[in-house]
């Protein structure tokens, strides 16, 4: 049986570093950079030609004990979409 390429087999979000696991690429294409309202952007959405991600997902406004910063201290989440 052959594979058959398709666009969303060349595509994925990995919110982790190290080794993939079993079934994910181990390419990768830098979709954006240095983007203004990234803060640790993250998971992420394919639909049709757009991907959708998370640009600030605040991470770092969780402590070291799991406690969410003070609301004043948090953003509004941003929610981008890049053409592919």
């Amino acid at each position: 049986m052959s594979k058959r390429k398709t666009r969303s087999e060349l595509k994925a979000v990995s919110c982790r570093a190290g080794e993939p696991s079993a079934g994910w690429s181990q390419t990768f294409e830098t979709l954006e950079a240095n983007n203004p309202a990234f803060d640790e952007p993250t998971l992420g959405v394919l639909a049709r030609d757009q991907f959708y991600f998370v640009a600030n997902s605040q991470w770092g406004a969780i402590d070291e004990k799991g406690r969410l910063a003070p609301d004043e201290k948090l953003r509004e989440p941003v929610v981008l979409k890049l053409k592919l």
